[in-house]
């Protein structure tokens, strides 16, 4: 049974009577604002804090994206990170990615039945409009993960003319896709319960069923595409993700080249 605390206006004793999982959600602190429930997370698991908590908040003051970039979090999303302690490499990490966008799209589709895809790496889209972002960091001990904070956001009670003026072409909300407010306590119920299942089946070394539920839902293969990484960029076709969640892109010039993270930019529709 999970231990609670805090409040968010979120019944999280009716989650803690109706979760079904065997990890995540043992433990939920539930905040009303924080400044990034990824810092609080990772400060706790630094102190050893056990797999599976969640850290729950209304709202975030310096919400974080990838590369340190701010995110939108305000009252109306459903904004929390997880925990986890896998007994993997660190170069399968990005499977912990993969895993969890898998979960996010099945909770959408099974819950309101959109038409959600995955676009590589870490962005859940409706209609081509990102939904949901996942923002995953960690530690590393030798060549195994000591800790690895999974942070979800998601884009529910609030209307798309709340985002800041940049991204409001680019972003939606589950109230401007359904037309009405939703649960979040069903979407979080739905969405640890998701996760953990996953979370197993990663953890039994089954990646292969994750990775063939991710191609299936991904919006970024067979499209063509820019990735930029700190390095270099790229240009060309997304033909496929390797077995460590690695995306393989083709140039114009047929070169080959795997990004196991990177900047996505869809170009254009589809070239296949």
């Amino acid at each position: 049974m999970a231990n609670v605390s805090g409040k968010t206006g979120i019944d999280i004793k009716w989650i803690r009577e109706n979760l079904n999982t065997k990890i995540i959600g043992n433990t939920i602190l539930n905040y009303d604002s924080v400044d990034s429930t990824n810092a609080i997370a990772r400060k706790m698991a630094e102190g050893e804090k056990e797999e599976g908590t969640v850290v729950l908040a209304k709202m975030q003051k310096r919400g974080k994206g990838r590369l340190d970039r701010k995110w939108f979090s305000p009252k109306g999303g459903l904004w929390f990170s997880i925990i986890l302690r896998p007994n993997i490499d660190i170069q399968e990490a990005t499977k912990l990615t993969l895993m969890t966008s898998v979960a996010v799209t099945k909770t959408l589709i099974n819950l309101y039945n959109l038409d959600a895809k995955i676009k590589w790496p870490n962005d859940i889209l409706v209609k081509g409009k990102k939904v949901c972002g996942i923002l995953s960091e960690g530690k590393t001990q030798g060549n195994k993960i000591n800790f690895f904070i999974l942070g979800i956001g998601v884009n529910a009670n609030f209307t798309r003319e709340e985002f800041p003026v940049k991204i409001r072409d680019f972003a939606t909300t589950l109230k401007e896709e359904l037309g009405k407010t939703s649960s979040l306590e069903e979407l979080l119920l739905s969405l640890l319960n998701e996760i953990d299942k996953y979370y197993l089946i990663l953890s039994s070394d089954n990646t292969n069923k994750i990775l063939n539920t991710w191609k299936k839902m991904s919006d970024t293969l067979g499209k063509n595409v820019k990735i930029t990484t700190q390095k270099d960029s790229l240009e060309g076709l997304a033909l496929d993700v390797d077995d460590m969640g690695a995306l393989i892109v083709k140039s114009k010039d047929n070169t080959i080249k795997k990004f196991l993270a990177g900047d996505c930019l869809h170009v254009s529709e589809s070239l296949g």
